[in-house]
């Protein structure tokens, strides 16, 4: 199979992903001509190696806010907690409500994703991350575990101290 394009940065991808289940064999070089045709330099294109597909834990949390200078200051939070109980990869959006519907109380949100940290992990950093928190072998998701509970508490804790002074 021969390709020819003017720009790899773009035919990168997916002709890695192509070579990883095309049946024959596929060799990528870089040809850069003259305008008259003339080959000045070739170079075998490097591919993307194939990686772990990354899988989001049905475990997720949104925080609510009513002002984004306090969900901004959440944040550092969130991130250190996740860190606390061994979860580096994650993926924390910051969303902000821009209608005029007085229904919305809360305009501002994080909301946390995160793939389980063992789907991939080998046995030896299975065990280091599983010693890091209270493991529990009876729950239906063990992703669960690797929620940030302790901003979790903290937060409900806000939350019915900001009600009970509010009813007061």
């Amino acid at each position: 199979m021969i390709i020819v394009s003017t720009d790899w940065a773009e035919l990168r991808l997916p002709l890695s992903e192509c070579a990883d289940v095309f049946p024959y064999t596929v060799d990528q070089f870089a040809i850069t001509t003259l305008p008259d045709g003339m080959v000045t330099h070739v170079e075998r294109v490097i591919l993307i190696p194939k990686t772990v597909i990354i899988r989001l834990s049905r475990v997720q949390g949104a925080f609510s806010f009513q002002t984004s200078k306090v969900r901004d200051a959440a944040l550092a939070k969130l991130v250190s907690a996740a860190a606390k109980v061994g979860v580096a990869d994650f993926v924390i959006l910051r969303l902000d409500y821009s209608g005029r519907s007085r229904a919305v109380c809360f305009p501002f949100a994080l909301y946390f994703l995160f793939p389980f940290p063992l789907l991939n992990a080998n046995l030896e950093e299975s065990e280091r991350l599983k010693a890091q928190v209270v493991w529990d072998d009876t729950l239906d998701q063990p992703d669960e575990i690797f929620f940030p509970q302790s901003l979790v508490q903290s937060w409900v804790s806000l939350m019915i101290l900001k009600w009970a002074i509010q009813k007061s």
